[in-house]
């Protein structure tokens, strides 16, 4: 330590040492008063010994004085050599853009040239491998039907390391029964056609052989060679591996079970063939059976907003979303989804392009087949769908992909993307008049009223409300009854001044009380009430929810419910109320708001007044379906997320039909390998992040897409962040 001091002495011991240090490296002195005794005994201010210029040789060695010019050159330009050496290994290593080709020279700066006069993205700058990999949907968005049988790469195996081993055990035991499933068809296929060729005539004979067939295909299975799978490693992998599994008799049993069904039905189609009304049906069947085996050569399709050959004003854009997925809105606060980020950063601002997943057919099949029009069908059957999954895996794509299909296909769609927003910005809330213990959003009614009027105001001509004027009377209080029915035009029966209801000698009081059955009342228009309630609060919340109920019942045209976020209100509340809580402190769920009441019991969750998450006994909608997906980006703690999991998988409860009711719930896992290439190729063709002027550098280098998958995870997220990083 190197000290600058300037001390007092005192008269105090001559021992005593004060300084006052400041560092300095390597480089030690100390003042002592012990020096000084003399001048310490007389009380004398010794002034500090002034230091030597700071040798700087210790850390900055000069170069050797001996050393010639032609010396010091050549050993700097060893050095030079080494350190380019360096760099060239560095540029060399693959797997990474190790220089950024928008990067702005020192002479680009000083040329003076200006943002314009740099290259921009074009199509041409896309390579040949990109192009021909991108395959677009020939209508642009699917219909449900299309959806729901177009051929599509299976998704990714699950991981066991994703912290829920439960898919991965599922997925194995799946694929070994599989294989069993091959291995009984190798043994099974030659002699079933010796069976069916006995005839009908000859029962007997067809059950002895079938008794047959079960007692010999275990140890034929077993050991014979043609158990060998194809895409698994070894001579005999299910005589080998599967065999000596303890429940691979059970396994065997169950494949030939459902082998010998599949040959059953296959002989009724091609017994149908031959009649030309059973045509139909044998083309139908014949495309369903094939939809899994035409998956193994499938390649990723693209739907693009851009293409859709429908002219309807719903091809039609606000800035970036398209109105067919109003109202989606791009939010200043990463949400919903980062779906429409890929949008924004585009420099091809002709494409809105999502990628067509098998989950998405999933949800497609569920829906397609919940509404369609059957005169076989019984009531209630809408379905019922969760979509979860990892964050940024592509849930919100999901929904809206579904929201644009169905709206394409007829459905009216009441569409709520932003959950996270409603359940805390509801301006204001207010107790029902009319209900007790249900509370209102008049604000958010309004808005919800306001954009389903703007979405489906034409799909909804000629709907009126069911049950009519009684109908609102169940919502409103007479006061407010009366006065809608001035705002419509109409009569509301009980003012007193009403054709055919006018009671002589009672008063205003006894026409209130009066029967409102004299006449019959004007059909309400749906398109009428939504329009006054995006106008008047004050209606909006009774609107709303006639509406929705008159769509969830009626049977015309399909109704399908679409909530993101959906998990968000299940958190923590933000609406407090006085009458709920004197103390207010308790928050208001869900279940007891009415913007959200409908919804939950359409896909029967509730949220009790102690915060338990419970299945209940649903009143689906009777054709469509509701589809709620969940957000791994909000603030959710992990509670609601493993409770709302728990009430969704055991929440198979029996309808008042007799009939089982329960939730399809529909993973979107990460991208398969496959799919990594062709979103990779669209974010070159679309011009996104670095591969906008990369020329099919990345695409074509195995290394690395090996790199970027890794690195992502296969999220496509992280995807689009690694790219664009």
């Amino acid at each position: 330590m190197t000290t600058l001091s300037h001390t007092t002495i005192g008269t105090t011991s001559s021992s005593t040492t004060l300084m006052t240090t400041m560092e300095y490296p390597k480089r030690c002195c100390y003042l002592s008063t012990s020096s000084s005794a003399a001048s310490s005994r007389q009380g004398d201010i010794v002034p500090a010994s002034p230091l030597s210029p700071l040798d700087t040789s210790i850390y900055y060695p000069s170069p050797n004085a001996n050393e010639s010019s032609d010396d010091a050159d050549e050993r700097d330009a060893k050095e030079e050599a080494r350190r380019q050496a360096i760099r060239d290994e560095i540029d060399s290593r693959k797997g990474r853009l190790w220089s950024d080709p928008m990067e702005i020279t020192d002479e680009d700066w000083a040329s003076g040239k200006k943002l314009d006069d740099l290259p921009d993205w074009s199509k041409e700058m896309c390579s040949r491998v990109s192009l021909e990999r991108i395959r677009v949907h020939p209508d642009g968005i699917p219909t449900i039907e299309t959806l729901a049988t177009t051929p599509l790469p299976p998704p990714p195996p699950p991981h066991p390391a994703n912290g829920n081993p439960s898919p991965y055990n599922k997925h194995r035991k799946d694929r070994i029964y599989s294989h069993i499933q091959t291995a009984v068809a190798d043994f099974a296929s030659p002699q079933i056609d010796r069976i069916l060729a006995l005839g009908d005539d000859n029962w007997d004979a067809k059950q002895d052989a079938i008794d047959d067939l079960f007692e010999k295909v275990q140890t034929s299975v077993a050991t014979n060679a043609k158990g060998v799978v194809s895409g698994v490693d070894g001579d005999d992998f299910v005589g080998s591996v599967l065999a000596s599994q303890p429940n691979f008799p059970i396994l065997v049993e169950r494949a030939l079970e459902a082998f010998l069904r599949d040959a059953v039905k296959q002989e009724k189609v091609v017994a149908a063939s031959t009649d030309d009304a059973g045509s139909t049906s044998t083309s139908t069947s014949e495309e369903g059976s094939g939809d899994d085996a035409k998956d193994e050569d499938a390649i990723p399709i693209f739907m693009d907003f851009h293409k859709i050959k429908d002219s309807d004003a719903k091809a039609d854009f606000d800035g970036v979303v398209p109105k067919l997925l109003h109202p989606l809105k791009i939010h200043p606060k990463n949400g919903p989804g980062r779906m429409l980020e890929e949008w924004e950063l585009a420099a091809n601002s002709t494409t809105k392009r999502i990628m067509a997943r098998h989950c998405m057919r999933d949800v497609a099949r569920c829906l397609l087949t919940a509404s369609t029009e059957d005169s076989t069908t019984t009531i209630e059957e809408g379905c019922r769908i969760y979509v979860r999954g990892e964050k940024g895996t592509g849930k919100t794509a999901t929904l809206a992909t579904i929201v644009a299909s169905a709206r394409l296909s007829g459905h009216i769609v009441l569409y709520l993307p932003d959950g996270d927003r409603l359940r805390k910005n509801g301006f204001y809330i207010v107790p029902n008049e009319k209900r007790e213990g249900v509370y209102d959003l008049p604000m958010l009614a309004q808005e919800i009223c306001g954009e389903l009027l703007e979405s489906h105001g034409r799909d909804m001509d000629g709907m009126v409300l069911e049950g009519g004027e009684g109908c609102l009377a169940e919502l409103m209080t007479k006061s407010q009854l009366r006065e809608f029915m001035k705002a419509i035009g109409g009569n509301s029966g009980d003012d007193g001044k009403g054709k055919g209801t006018k009671s002589k000698g009672k008063g205003n009081k006894g026409a209130e009380e009066a029967s409102t059955d004299v006449t019959t009342p004007p059909p309400l228009s749906l398109n009428d009430l939504l329009k006054i309630g995006s106008e008047d609060p004050e209606f909006s919340s009774a609107i709303y929810t006639a509406v929705v109920q008159t769509l969830t019942n009626q049977s015309q045209t399909p109704f399908t419910i679409v909530m993101d976020e959906f998990n968000c209100y299940f958190d923590r509340g933000h609406y407090f109320h006085q009458e709920y809580d004197y103390n207010v402190v308790r928050t208001i769920p869900p279940n007891r708001i009415s913007l959200f009441k409908p919804l939950l019991t359409a896909i029967g969750l509730e949220k009790d007044d102690d915060g338990t998450i419970r299945s209940v006994e649903p009143k689906p909608i009777r054709r469509g379906g509701i589809i709620v997906g969940t957000s791994e980006s909000r603030s959710v703690g992990r509670s609601v997320m493993a409770a709302l999991d728990d009430a969704i998988e055991t929440g198979v409860v029996v309808d008042g039909a007799g009939g089982i009711s329960y939730i399809t719930v529909v993973e979107v896992p990460q991208y398969s390998p496959l799919e990594v290439e062709h979103v990779l190729a669209n974010f070159e063709v679309t011009g996104i992040g670095r591969l906008r002027f990369d020329q099919g550098a990345t695409v074509m280098d195995k290394q690395e897409v090996a790199y970027l998958r890794m690195v992502s995870g296969g999220v496509g997220q992280r995807l689009m962040d690694s790219c664009i990083a």
